[in-house]
């Protein structure tokens, strides 16, 4: 085929896409007949054949020594094929034998005379690329190099990276290969560019053979402590690698714990890749470097948290590593919990060295526990734990639980800057939503403590001093006479000695009002004294605002009352202001456990309520728009106002005018309106009849029957329409929405309970951070608890606030006073697991009962 292509004038110069001609081909496949063939066909182009190369810069010879065919080489070679040309990477054919590990063509390359001095574009001879790529595993060209004795003229040659051939078996990790370089006079001292000696790269790749046969010599003992370009040594790239065997090799060697450029130690490095065995060797041989700062103040606990290895982490605080910041102020805890490090967070949350740490970071704006509750709510439970403790047995007299409070409350000789807050994780608490940690047993004992400590005294003798301005405030209000109003400016003195009947009412209502201002001044003052210190904070408590609306219009009752304006606004802000200072008074007894829950409820189905305002506002205005356009009857007095004409006029164009022309004929003005439908003539009272017939007076009789059955025909003018409205109304109204309300009511009762018991606990916590920070330090130390005992007796916050209520069952109770303690938790988790085993066995059980009763019936039948 070959004979008929060329003797058709087929062009040996001929190539393909890659520029390979048909030698190319005869030499990559080593058809050794075919290349003579293709020589012999044009003997004058033989030259300029085998010098041709592809894109690779590969010539025939180039690709007869890649595939290793070693006598199709030694041919090329005869017919003068040039052996030094280089391809496209600098290679020689020789250094592509072996860079292919095709070591026949190579040996025969050497033989017949090749350049074994040649370097390729990265300045590799043939003994760096014989290490690389495995050509030396081949004993017969090991001979031959040995043989010509180029070893010693190879081994020290360094290719552009600053590499001998050493560098290159210690990073390939042969240890064989090492300690025969090093016996022909290869230097284990010699440096790359980077300052690595062949001892580094072996440290890297972890090879410990290798290290032992390098540190078996002088050099290779003195490249132990030679730093490289970043000033690490072995000892630095083994431990940052993690190989501890190798480092505790290096170790026992002797080499040196020293820093390297940015002052990190081996223990940094071991405790940045998070290999605990290379940690725990380093620190058995040098204990003192384990509270050793890099030059950014960074210690190896600092690494550890950072990079979430939470055994080194574990290890390093039981060894006793320091809590010190860096030089930016910032602890590991922080660390940890910037970077999300679930891990190394629980390690911290479990220590036994927690209660150190705490109180370390307790005084910075680094609390770890405030961290946990921002970034891992799960490990506060885990920390909150550990400071409830119990003593006895359960339901015996002896049982106790005491509460240490240290992790909620700061201590009296705290800093400034805590005490200016001094509830602050349970408001962290609140304001993240954490309502799981905010009834928690620890939580729960810290109000309770509260409370009984001085909570209730204080909140008593505030509910009574309201109780005083309530009482006076209902007195001029309830004991004025609303008729007795002047209707503009100020009431005369004759007069005003008439508005209470007697001088020693007068006197009396002065006094009230005198205690009234005084009690309202001092609240506001109050309130004023909160909006400096908060600023736009203060607007967002709307009970804040509530309680400001009240004390200025008390004040301004007072004053009216005072400078003797008793008109017609002074008996409107009297309703007004004992409408605000009764209402007042039940949300201030809403710290009350007893009825503090049923406040904050009320609340929030009003907040329901208020959702659905729009949807039940359009529907009343639906409704009331065609009920003023079908009951409304014209006014008899603008009728009879009109001229005589005018009202014939209108009789014979409209005829329901007749009837007030009878009216008229009659000497009778009194339209036949009932006072029902009297509400309906104006837009306005439509609307709030609408409303009031929605809530349930619906006044059938008055409304639809006496307007339908009596003989007047301008009351009930479209009968039709207005039944099919009023039936309409009935569906729409009082029907749809009042249901929807009492299924939102009824169905939201649990979220709303829940929502209501956390509300109300935020309202305490907020009043007793708001009175402590308020107190001086030495008053802050009479209040607050750090510790507390409760008997079996003692119920948590959560169930007191959640069972109070008659309508939680006793055996909720009961599951809620078991969570109290983790012996009752424990047995409750037991006992749900064991409920879902039941539950998974039952269906199991009842295919056996099938089975057996299939295999009787068949029995029966077979018998």
């Amino acid at each position: 085929m070959i004979d008929f292509c060329l003797k058709m004038g087929a062009s040996l110069e001929a190539t393909q896409t890659e520029n390979l001609n048909a030698i190319h081909f005869a030499c990559r496949r080593g058809d050794i007949s075919v290349l003579t063939r293709l020589l012999e066909w044009q003997p004058e182009q033989t030259g300029r054949l085998l010098c041709a190369a592809c894109k690779r810069g590969y010539t025939p010879i180039h690709l007869a020594a890649k595939f290793n065919h070693a006598e199709m080489t030694a041919i090329l070679i005869q017919q003068r094929s040039p052996m030094e040309l280089r391809d496209c990477t600098g290679c020689t054919p020789l250094l592509l034998a072996i860079k292919s590990c095709a070591t026949a063509t190579a040996i025969t390359l050497i033989k017949l005379g090749a350049d074994v001095h040649a370097f390729d574009g990265a300045l590799r001879n043939i003994l760096h690329l014989a290490i690389v790529s495995g050509a030396l595993l081949d004993e017969k060209l090991w001979e031959q190099l040995t043989k010509h004795g180029l070893f010693h003229l190879l081994v020290e040659e360094k290719d552009e990276f600053g590499c001998t051939a050493l560098h290159y078996a210690t990073k390939g990790c042969r240890p064989n290969l090492t300690m025969s370089l090093v016996d022909l006079g290869a230097n284990c001292t010699a440096q790359n560019n980077e300052r690595e000696t062949p001892l580094h790269l072996a440290a890297h790749s972890g090879c410990l053979r290798t290290c032992e046969s390098l540190l078996r010599t002088a050099h290779g003992l003195w490249a132990m402590n030679t730093p490289d370009a970043r000033g690490r040594l072995p000892l630095h790239i083994a431990a940052l690698n993690g190989h501890a065997r190798l480092v505790r090799l290096l170790i026992t060697k002797g080499s040196s714990f020293r820093r390297c450029q940015k002052g990190g130690t081996p223990l940094h490095l071991a405790a940045k890749t998070g290999c605990l065995e290379t940690c725990r060797v380093i620190h058995e041989a040098n204990s003192q470097i384990i509270d050793v700062k890099d030059f950014r103040g960074m210690t190896a606990l600092h690494y550890a948290a950072k990079k979430n290895h939470s055994e080194v982490l574990e290890y390093l605080l039981q060894m006793g590593a320091k809590i010190e910041p860096d030089y930016n102020g910032i602890y590991f805890v922080t660390m940890a919990l910037r970077k999300g490090n679930l891990k190394a967070a629980h390690v911290i949350a479990v220590s036994s060295r927690w209660d150190e740490i705490f109180d370390i970071l307790s005084q910075t704006d680094q609390c770890p526990f405030e961290g946990f509750i921002r970034e891992v709510p799960t490990l506060c439970s885990i920390a909150m734990d550990r400071y409830v403790t119990e003593s006895g047995l359960p339901n015996t007299p002896s049982y106790e639980v005491n509460y240490d409070f240290k992790l909620l409350q700061p201590k009296a000789d705290a800093s400034d800057q805590a005490l200016r807050s001094p509830l602050r994780k349970l408001l962290l608490m609140i304001e993240f939503g954490r309502n799981e940690l905010i009834i928690h047993p620890l939580c729960s004992a810290l109000l309770r403590c509260k409370w009984r400590h001085y909570g209730i005294w204080l909140h008593c003798a505030s509910t009574a001093f309201y109780i005083l301005f309530l009482a006076c405030l209902s007195f001029m209000v309830l004991d004025h006479e609303p008729l007795r109003h002047a209707h503009e400016g100020k009431t005369t003195g004759d007069c005003y000695a008439l508005v209470y009947g007697s001088t020693d009412k007068l006197s009396l209502h002065s006094a009230c009002g005198i205690i009234v201002t005084a009690i309202s001044g001092i609240y506001l003052l109050k309130e004023i004294m909160f909006i400096f210190k908060e600023g736009l904070q203060f607007y967002k408590r709307g009970l804040a605002i509530y309680s400001l609306a009240v004390y200025s219009v008390a004040i301004g009752f007072a004053v009216l009352n005072s400078t003797k304006e008793v008109n017609h606004h002074f008996v409107e802000l009297s309703a007004v202001s004992a409408f605000l200072a009764w209402s007042y008074f039940v949300i201030h007894l809403m710290r009350f456990d007893t009825v503090g829950i049923f406040v904050v409820m009320f609340f929030q189905v009003a907040k329901t309520l208020g959702k659905s305002a729009i949807v039940v506002i359009l529907v009343m205005i639906s409704c009331a728009v065609p009920f003023y356009v079908l009951f409304r009857i014209p006014d008899a007095e603008d009728f009879f106002s009109l001229s005589q004409a005018e009202q014939v006029a209108l009789q014979d164009c409209f005829p329901p005018y007749h009837f007030l022309h009878l009216l008229k004929a009659n000497n009778n003005n009194a339209q036949p309106i009932s006072t029902t439908l009297q509400a309906f003539q104006n837009p306005q009272l439509t609307l709030l009849n609408v409303l009031s017939m929605s809530l349930g007076d619906f006044n059938f009789v008055d409304t639809i029957i006496n307007p339908l059955t009596d003989d007047y025909k301008i009351t009930l003018h479209f009968p039709e329409v207005t039944l099919i409205m009023f039936i309409v109304f009935l569906l729409c109204s009082p029907m749809i929405l009042t249901n929807l309300l009492v299924g939102l009511a009824v169905g939201d009762i649990d979220n709303v309970r829940k929502e209501a018991t956390i509300r109300l606990i935020a309202q305490i916590v907020n009043w007793y951070n708001s009175i402590e920070r308020a107190v001086p330090r030495r008053l802050y130390t009479y209040l607050v608890v750090h510790t507390w005992k409760s008997n079996s007796k003692f119920k948590n916050m959560a169930q007191a606030y959640d069972t109070n209520d008659p309508v939680y069952s006793s055996a909720q109770q009961t599951s809620s006073a078991k969570e109290t303690t983790g012996i009752y938790a424990l047995e409750e988790r037991i006992q749900i697991q064991f409920n879902e085993l039941k539950e998974m066995i039952k269906p199991l059980e009842n295919k056996n009962q099938r089975d057996v009763a299939l295999e009787k019936n068949s029995d029966k039948t077979y018998m």
